[in-house]
């Protein structure tokens, strides 16, 4: 009786293996057939507009209070302001390269 119900235990014991190692062969087969993928030069740009934005903010503009320095400083923040903005769109173009719904703001 003991090796009768031994083969029975042993049988769905192989059975649930099998069932879950097909189960979850399926399950990452369509995560990785789902997931798609944009193109790596989008990271790079990323990359590219964040090392930017470093040098920028390293950036010093002459003395205080002279006319230039002013003029400089106005001008460091609108391009920062612009690699901001450039850095949504690339990202919202990553998205919409994977397959999502983007809407920029003007």
């Amino acid at each position: 009786m003991t090796g009768f119900l031994t083969k029975i235990i042993d049988r769905q014991l192989r059975r649930l293996v099998m069932g879950a190692a097909v189960g979850m062969a399926v399950v990452s087969s369509t995560a990785v057939a789902a997931g798609r993928f944009h193109d790596p030069n989008l990271d790079l740009a990323e990359a590219a507009i964040e090392k930017a934005q470093g040098l920028i903010a390293l950036t010093e503009c002459g003395n205080p209070g002279e006319k230039t320095t002013e003029a400089c400083d106005k001008l460091l923040k609108r391009a920062q302001e612009l690699l901001a903005k450039t850095r949504d769109a690339v990202s919202a173009a990553a998205v919409a390269a994977d397959g999502g719904d983007v809407v920029l703001p003007r």
